[in-house]
């Protein structure tokens, strides 16, 4: 008798058990595209504080970026790629 009433519960309470599988994968995909923008704002964050404060950094960051056309005088500038990149 026992089996016949707990049997029709059991089946109820399934659904529940899933959708709360479900939502625990939201939330660990939610806080990790969290963690992942949270970590951009920093490094974001970091970087304008070197750009406004830090002549040095924003002279690297021209080097950097310059085309072959726009060197100082006297600069010499390697640009390094990756393999298999021209």
């Amino acid at each position: 008798m026992a089996i016949g009433i707990g049997a029709p519960l059991a089946f109820r309470s399934l659904p529940v058990v899933k959708q709360k599988t479900d939502q625990d994968a939201e939330i660990t995909k939610a806080d990790t595209e969290l963690a992942e923008v949270q970590m951009s704002k920093k490094r974001l964050e970091s970087d304008v504080r070197l750009l406004q404060n830090d002549p040095e950094y924003l002279s690297i960051l021209a080097y950097d970026l310059a085309n072959p056309g726009y060197m100082v005088l006297g600069v010499t500038i390697f640009q390094l790629h990756p393999s298999g990149q021209n």
